[in-house]
């Protein structure tokens, strides 16, 4: 089985050595990309401090500034459902309105998402957060 292996290791390596070598009947030939009409025949730039043509613009527009629409303020949201302060949500917490949508994480009304993951315990309705992760099961 070993000597087979080999010798087909060794065929494949040679067909790969002939087949990418550098073949002498070749040449590399130069891009012959052309463009329709332009520049057209007979085309001289203008030399340098010579007028442009006549409506040719030279000079940029101005513009007025921008103007921005300016936010009232606004009344802060509601304060959390539950009975502590809770942690801001990360990136992948869900949307929610209630705790029953968030398992066994708190809804943050403030966010309107769920404390996920949890960064301390009353951030969990069972107050059981493990690495992020609210568990069933009595508080630790």
């Amino acid at each position: 089985m070993r000597p087979i292996a080999v010798s087909a290791l060794l065929a494949m390596a040679l067909f790969v050595v002939v087949a990418c070598g550098n073949n002498p009947n070749t040449q590399p030939t130069a891009p012959t990309a052309t463009y329709a009409g332009y520049p057209p025949p007979g085309y001289q730039p203008p030399p340098p401090g010579y007028p442009p043509p006549p409506g040719y613009a030279t000079a940029q527009p101005t513009y007025p500034p921008p103007t921005y629409p300016t936010a009232a303020p606004t009344a802060p949201p509601p304060a959390p459902t539950s009975g502590g302060q809770l942690s801001a949500p990360g990136m992948l917490a869900m949307p929610c309105q209630s705790d029953a949508s968030c398992g066994f994480h708190h809804c943050n009304t403030q966010y309107s998402k769920c404390t996920f993951p949890c960064q301390v315990p009353t951030d969990c309705t069972t107050n059981n957060c493990v690495v992020g992760v609210c568990l069933p099961g009595g508080g630790s």
